[in-house]
């Protein structure tokens, strides 16, 4: 058994009203791997991280995670033969999640049969780690995977090779240790002043909470984009030109496409969710532990998006620049320790009057930017994967969640959903109008 931390019981929360769920990420080999060694090494790593071996169990006062009995029977892989792989991945990331009943880590490896195979039959495998978004943060996951990575490329060596378990605490509040007074006051300051601009409408979809809970969750799909190399360099030779940041660059395109994709005002304002990392802020081992510890930054964009690209992306500039001096992600520290002071039944009445309450406007989007994640981290005995996709569950209106992530010199934009939400090519548009804004610098 293992105490929950504060992130697992609000995340578990957000999961019980079906606003998260997994998350994925998929890797395309070049060559087949070895079945039985990624087997040894996905249970192999439930002892290495154990809280990934574990169940949400709520049903005392105070939830914990409970070891699951199955471990050796169930260990979450499975060996997928396919001739639709996009299908066969479709209809996993879809997966309806319940932290109570749900595995916290899954391996897939898909591989290509038929007409699903490469070339003349003979190529690589797909290989598919779920990871519970109640146990882990995007940053998390993508330990998750290094750590598969390293078991995998050791028992090919050595059949007997396994990692100790981790001792790395999970806690929550970790992050704080940092801070002085001083600090954390500056974060409360900060969250003062946002408290009238989040009380404003802002610009988004709409749906109530009843239709929210209502949307029949068939039709997945997943969307993706790719910007390769040579667009990517242009993006960030335009960024150095003027002296900002990608994630600037993206922001800004992120928010004139948004706007489009709602068919909002370009003459109001906008408000974007973006998580940050705040392991930044912590003395973290050299093997840290798989946890939530992500907080958020409210970046708002205004008094309105600006005739061109140009001024959009000064609005974000500002905007990023009162958040990086005072703790971008860092949220008000004393208002999460009081809610973390709470009974878990409280937190949830409380969680649950907020949710209600912020269907009742707009919901901004939210943009996730994991980051880079470095091939060498990621071999499987040497092997590399071609590509790296991050998804998360898909989720209903009016939640947009965009997640991006670079590898090999190529970024990648995700958006799972419902087919039955949107205009056929419209969420395939808005993920091609992000980078299209940045590029073109048109109007919009």
């Amino acid at each position: 058994m293992i105490a929950t931390e504060f992130q697992d019981q609000v995340t578990g929360i957000f999961m019980n009203f079906g606003a998260t769920g997994y998350l994925y990420l998929v890797l395309d080999f070049p060559t087949p791997l070895d079945a039985g060694a990624l087997a040894l090494a996905t249970r192999r790593l439930l002892d290495a991280e154990p809280v990934l071996g574990c169940r949400f169990d709520d049903s005392e006062e105070t939830p914990v995670w409970r070891r699951r009995a199955d471990l050796d029977t169930n260990s979450g892989f499975a060996l997928i033969e396919t001739g639709d792989i996009e299908g066969e991945t479709t209809k996993f990331v879809a997966t309806v999640f319940d932290p109570r009943t749900g595995d916290n880590m899954a391996v897939r490896l898909l591989r290509r049969t038929g007409d699903g195979a490469i070339g003349d039959g003979a190529g690589g495998d797909r290989l598919i780690l779920c990871v519970s978004h109640t146990v882990a943060d995007g940053g998390a996951a993508v330990m998750v995977l290094e750590r598969l990575a390293t078991l995998y490329s050791g028992i090919v060596a050595d059949p007997a090779f396994q990692l100790p378990p981790n001792p790395a605490p999970r806690d929550s509040f970790g992050w704080l240790a940092n801070f002085s007074l001083r600090d954390k006051m500056k974060v409360v300051r900060r969250d003062l002043g946002e408290l009238p601009r989040l009380m404003r409408r802002q610009q988004g979809f709409l749906r109530s909470r009843a239709q929210f809970a209502a949307t029949p969750r068939v039709r997945p799909i997943l969307a993706r984009m790719v910007v390769p190399a040579e667009r990517l360099a242009t993006i960030d030779a335009a960024a150095k030109a003027h002296g900002l940041s990608r994630n600037d660059m993206l922001l800004g395109g992120f928010a004139r496409a948004f706007v489009a994709f709602c068919h909002g005002d370009p003459g109001r304002p906008l408000q974007i969710i973006m998580p940050v990392n705040l392991r930044r802020y912590a003395e973290t081992e050299s093997r840290p532990a798989i946890c939530n510890l992500g907080g958020i930054s409210n970046i708002f964009i205004e008094p309105n998006l600006g005739k061109a690209f140009g001024d959009t992306v000064q609005r974000v500039d500002r905007d990023m620049e009162r958040q990086r001096k005072s703790f971008m992600g860092a949220a008000n520290p004393y208002t999460a320790k009081m809610l973390a002071s709470l009974s878990y039944a409280r937190k949830r009445r409380t969680l649950d009057r907020m949710m209600e309450a912020g269907m009742k406007k707009p919901v901004p989007p939210t943009f996730t930017n994991v980051g880079r994640i470095q091939e060498r981290r990621i071999r499987f005995a040497g092997t590399a994967p071609t590509g790296v996709t991050l998804y998360g569950t898909p989720l209903p209106l009016p939640i947009v969640v965009v997640a991006v992530v670079e590898y090999a010199g190529s970024l990648i934009l995700t958006m799972p959903y419902y087919q039955d939400d949107y205009p056929p090519g419209a969420v395939e548009h808005f993920l091609a109008d992000i980078v299209n804004s940045i590029e073109t610098n048109r109007d919009e």
